[in-house]
């Protein structure tokens, strides 16, 4: 039984087909849910990706999985490394250096992969927030108000690449390991605000024709839906290994389209789409599963967390673990079609 788990960064369920959406074609997301199940109230640990990523990866909230904000380093078990324990073979590849090997979501990969200085779309610098530089910062403010202008955080800031071509990729590790049992992460991150930029300059975005609502939206999924769930389920097709595996699509957090008033990104010169609030448009996300065991064409309502993911997958491959998972297992739920009684625990932790 293999497992590929593909996220879909900044990505809001009310805009996809399979969550009522009509407006992008979604065809191959869509086919997960059709064929599997679909979650209709999955909610996130966290508004910011690495933090989320965590819980995903590791079933535990964000003070057990130690990603608190993004200079963070993941401590927990991941799946990644309670699989290769197993004696898979395991690749990722993910579309911004926040979830990289510098903060140790590479444990437990034999194939990694991440933007780097040669293939990034482009570099953002990140300013850290650590507490006793604040402190010093304030105490230096506070008694020579020039000087304190002129202290650089060089030792503080760390440049950060996002965009990532990974499909090809992963598509040959799959072709390579088709006879082993693999499990492979995607992180899809051009869906996010400021990537229309790259896709306007190569093509892929026609301001004459696309819809530029919230930075070409709509498009962005489409194109997610054509250029990675697409190329993927193909050749999983074509391996005959369609049948048996397990196929996740899961954002990590939602996104804000003005349903409620935030102060302008600090990086970039725009005010929405950004996902900086604990509201349920940052929070809630899309979930759907499909492979075997799991019935096809299946809602559940009530609400489920991200955290709940690692342990259903694990129940429905038969693996066993002594990990004291935060999330619960969901397989019962999904008989029912229901999921009640649970409570999920989100943070924000970055004033930035």
């Amino acid at each position: 039984k293999n497992l590929i788990l593909i996220n879909m960064d900044e990505t809001r369920p009310d805009r996809l087909g399979c969550y009522g959406y009509g407006k992008a074609k979604t065809d191959y997301i869509d086919r997960i849910a059709r064929e599997g199940v679909l979650f209709e109230e999955t909610f996130s640990s966290s508004c910011l990706t690495p933090v989320a990523h965590g819980s995903v990866l590791c079933g535990v909230m964000p003070m057990r999985h130690g990603v608190r904000d993004p200079y963070s380093y993941l401590t927990a078990k991941s799946l990644s490394t309670i699989l290769k324990e197993k004696g898979y073979k395991t690749a990722g590849a993910v579309g911004i250096s926040l979830i990289g090997k510098h903060h140790g979501f590479h444990q437990g990969f034999d194939y990694f992969e991440e933007p780097t200085r040669e293939t990034t779309v482009e570099v953002w610098t990140y300013e850290h927030t650590f507490a006793a530089k604040r402190e010093d910062m304030l105490k230096q403010k506070a008694g020579d108000e020039e000087k304190a202008k002129q202290i650089k955080l060089e030792a503080e800031e760390e440049e950060v690449m996002w965009g990532g071509e990974w499909v090809p990729n992963i598509t040959k590790f799959i072709r390579e390991n088709k006879d082993s049992n693999f499990f492979v992460w995607g992180h899809h991150y051009k869906v996010h605000q400021g990537c229309e930029k790259w896709y306007l300059k190569n093509g892929y975005i026609d301001p004459k024709r696309d819809d530029p609502y919230m930075c070409y939206y709509d498009r962005k999924i489409q194109l997610m839906n054509e250029t990675v769930f697409k190329p993927i389920i193909d050749v999983l097709e074509e391996l005959r290994l369609y049948d048996s595996t397990y196929i996740v699509a899961m954002s990590d957090h939602g996104t804000n389209f003005g349903e409620h008033r935030v102060d302008k990104i600090p990086c970039l010169d725009m005010v929405y789409p950004q996902h900086t609030t604990l509201y349920d448009e940052d929070l809630r996300i899309a979930f759907m599963m499909k492979g075997p065991g799991l019935p096809k064409g299946k809602k559940v309502k009530g609400m489920v967390r991200n955290i709940d993911f690692a342990p259903t997958i694990l129940e429905f491959m038969d693996m066993k673990t002594d990990i004291d998972f935060d999330g619960l297992s969901l397989v019962k739920d999904i008989e029912r079609g229901e999921s009640k009684g649970k409570v999920n625990y989100a943070e924000e932790l970055y004033p930035r």
